[in-house]
């Protein structure tokens, strides 16, 4: 059973779902120098643009100007084109800027998540709303994360395991706590959809959160929240029967937010 964060990908690993959206997805970073006049050169052509002939241009041996080349496609900036040819052989490579706005510009992500959680918090329910929106996400990063269902007798110990999966993708760093608090044990922090008697007949576990994806605009709109209490929700209902995620607790410790779980007893 897995009891911490392990497994989670690099700095520069990003999460995709099946429809290409990235879970941390940032702009390639400017070219500056001689990687700068490359694109420029290329950018001004109203042709794809031939190594030899951008080398020559330039004053640049050809590998060299291959290797900016290379790079450059890399990050989305230029795109490699095949020539034409009359006769036999391989068609020569050549490069040109592909359609569309720079990919290297600034993103705001931040504030287009603000003015989303600012205009959800003005409905006539938020909490739900927003819990709904995560629940379906979760559906579906959970299926992305488990490749396949898990089988039908699947132990709980690994539906908890692919459920601290998929948090651990989303960067909460998950930390699986055994055994619950006594009832009544004091906690700080607001509470999310508690439900009395809920643990009944079943086990429960709980999770710390040490990471928030969205800590400064969780800590002004609460509303964020929510949308996390309904992605674990969705998450643990496509991973195993009986799963389930009663309640979150924000910032119910000094260093965490806590999620309580629900699994059923082991026969």
């Amino acid at each position: 059973m897995r009891t911490g964060a392990a497994g989670k990908p690099g700095a520069d690993e990003q999460l995709t779902t099946g429809d290409g959206w990235r879970v941390d997805a940032a702009a390639p970073a400017a070219p500056t120098g001689r990687r700068l006049q490359v694109l420029q050169a290329v950018r001004r052509s109203a042709e794809p643009v031939r190594i030899a002939a951008l080398a020559d241009t330039l004053g640049l041996h050809p590998n060299t100007a291959r290797f900016h080349l290379d790079a450059l496609v890399a990050d989305g900036l230029l795109e490699r084109v095949s020539l034409p040819v009359d006769g036999p052989g391989r068609p020569p490579l050549a490069f040109r800027a592909p359609a569309g706005l720079d990919p290297t510009g600034p993103r705001h992500y931040r504030l287009l998540a603000a003015m989303l959680a600012g205009a959800l918090a003005g409905l006539d329910d938020p909490v739900a709303v927003a819990t709904a929106a995560g629940a379906d996400w979760g559906r579906k990063l959970a299926t992305e994360v488990a490749g396949e269902p898990l089988p039908d007798n699947a132990s709980v110990d690994e539906q908890v395991e692919l459920l601290l999966r998929v948090l651990d993708d989303l960067g909460f760093a998950p930390q699986l706590r055994r055994p619950p608090p006594t009832r009544g044990a004091a906690t700080g922090g607001r509470r999310l959809a508690g439900t009395a008697g809920a643990d009944r007949g079943r086990g429960a576990v709980r999770v710390g959160l040490r990471h928030c994806p969205f800590l400064e605009l969780a800590k002004e709109r609460p509303v964020i929240c929510a949308v996390h209490l309904g992605l674990m929700r969705g998450a643990a209902a496509t991973i195993g029967s009986g799963l389930s995620v009663p309640e979150l607790l924000p910032f119910a410790e000094p260093d965490a937010c806590v999620a309580r779980l629900t699994v059923p007893r082991s026969p």
